[in-house]
C-alpha cells in the first residue's frame, strides 16, 4: 500500500514535491518503529576470563528508593584455575539512582589486588576520619599516629606486590591512590609529626610504653598539665592566678623554647602553647612581667646620663681642636722666610736708575 502511493506522487513529482520530502520521513521512521517491535537477542557479555548468561536486568538489581542492590549474576562453573581470583562482583554504587547503564562490570583486578586496594581505603578512611576529628584542637600527631602507621603498612605492602602495583599504582594518568597517599603523607609532614616521638615506626597502638613520646616533647606535655591544674586549683580557691601561677607558667615557656623554631616543633606542642597562652592572657587576663628592680634602674640610670656625657665629650674634643690650630698658626708665622725685594721697574721714558747715576745727580 505505501509503495503504491509512493509511485502515484512520483508520476507527478513537479506538483508533490513539497508533499514527497513530507512524507518521506515520516515513511522511514514508521519502517523503523516496526522493526523495533520485535528485536534480535542479545549476545551474553563474555570475554577471556569468563562468562555472564543473558539474564533480565531485574535478575541482577532490586530497587529500593533510590539506591540499587542486588547481585552478581551467576558463574559458569567451566572456569579454570586462573581465573578463580578475578573479582566478578557487580559495582552498584557505581550506578546512581537506581540506574543500571553500566550493569555488567568487567573487573581487571585479581582477588588479592582487589584484597589491598579495599584495605588501603579502610585504613585511609579511618585516617581520615581520625584527622578531621582532633581538627580543633589540633592533636592529629599523638591522636593519630597508629593510624596513619596503618596507612603506611598498607601502602607499603600494595607497591612490594609485583602484581598489583602497576595496576593499582601506575596504570592511568590520573593515580587515584598514589594521589591520596601524597596527601596524606604530606599532612602528616606539615605538622612535624616525627619530632613528637622516639620512633614513630613503633607506634603500634597508643599506649606510652609502645609509643613513647620524645624527651623534650614528654617534659613540654607535663609541664603544660601542670599550669593548667594550677589555674584550676587557684580559680577553685578564688585567688590569684596570675601571681601564684606565674612560675609555673614561666617554666612552662622555657620548656616550649627549647622545642626549637616553630616550623621544627610537633604542631600538638605548638596548639597546646597557643591554647594555654590565650587562657593564660585572655581568660585571666595575666602578663609576663619581670620583677628585676636592679636591671630597671640601670637602664633608666645609663639613659638619664648619656645626655651629660655626650655634652662633656663634645665640649672636650673642641677645645682640643681649637688649642691645635692656634698652635699650627703660631708656627706658621715664626718660620716664615724672608721675602726678596722686588726690583721697581722704570715707568715709559724714565731710565733704569743705578749707582753711579744716582751720586752724580746728588
Amino acid at each position: 500500500m505505501a509503495i503504491i502511493i509512493v509511485r502515484k506522487f512520483v508520476r507527478d513529482s513537479r506538483r508533490n514535491m513539497p508533499t514527497i520530502f513530507v512524507l518521506l520521513p515520516v515513511f522511514i521512521s514508521v519502517l523503523i518503529c516496526n522493526a523495533h517491535k520485535d528485536p534480535s537477542a542479545v549476545p551474553a557479555v563474555t570475554d577471556s576470563y569468563y562468562s555472564v548468561p543473558n539474564q533480565k536486568e531485574s535478575d541482577y538489581f532490586k530497587v529500593s528508593g533510590t539506591i540499587a542492590t542486588g547481585t552478581p549474576p551467576a558463574i559458569t562453573t567451566d572456569m579454570t584455575e586462573s581465573t578463580a581470583d578475578v573479582v566478578t562482583a557487580v559495582l552498584p554504587f557505581l550506578l546512581p539512582f537506581g540506574r543500571s547503564s553500566m550493569a555488567r562490570f568487567i573487573p581487571a583486578l585479581t582477588r588479592d589486588c582487589r584484597e589491598l586496594l579495599e584495605d588501603y581505603a579502610n585504613v585511609s578512611s579511618i585516617f581520615v576520619h581520625c584527622a578531621l576529628f582532633n581538627a580543633k584542637p589540633l592533636l592529629l600527631c599523638e591522636t593519630c599516629v597508629v593510624e596513619f602507621n596503618e596507612v603506611e603498612k598498607n601502602f607499603r605492602e600494595i607497591e612490594k606486590a609485583d602484581t598489583c602495583s602497576d595496576s593499582l599504582l601506575s596504570s592511568d594518568r590520573v593515580q587515584i591512590l598514589r594521589e591520596i597517599h601524597k596527601f596524606l603523607k604530606n599532612l602528616w609532614q606539615k605538622a612535624n609529626c616525627e619530632s613528637c616521638f622516639k620512633d614513630v615506626k613503633d607506634c603500634t597502638n597508643k599506649t606510652t610504653e609502645n609509643c613513647p613520646l620524645a624527651e623534650k616533647v614528654s617534659k613540654f606535655r607535663k609541664y603544660n598539665n601542670e599550669t593548667l591544674n594550677c589555674f584550676e586549683a587557684v580559680v577553685a580557691q578564688n585567688g590569684d592566678v596570675c601571681t601564684n601561677c606565674s612560675a609555673i607558667y614561666q617554666r612552662l615557656s622555657k620548656a616550649y623554647q627549647s622545642l626549637g623554631e616553630v616550623e621544627e616543633i610537633c604542631f600538638d606542642c605548638v596548639e597546646l602553647m597557643n591554647s594555654t597562652r590565650k587562657e593564660w592572657s585572655v581568660a585571666y587576663n595575666c602578663t609576663c612581667t619581670r620583677k628585676d628592680v636592679v636591671s630597671i634602674v640601670a637602664i633608666s640610670i645609663f639613659f638619664c646620663s648619656f645626655p651629660i656625657f655626650f655634652y662633656l665629650g663634645s665640649k672636650m674634643h673642641s677645645v682640643k681642636v681649637e688649642h691645635k690650630l692656634m698652635k699650627q698658626n703660631r708656627l706658621r708665622k715664626t718660620h716664615r722666610p724672608s721675602q726678596p725685594k722686588l726690583i721697581t721697574l722704570p715707568e715709559h721714558g724714565e731710565a733704569f736708575l743705578t749707582e753711579e747715576s744716582s751720586s752724580n745727580t746728588i
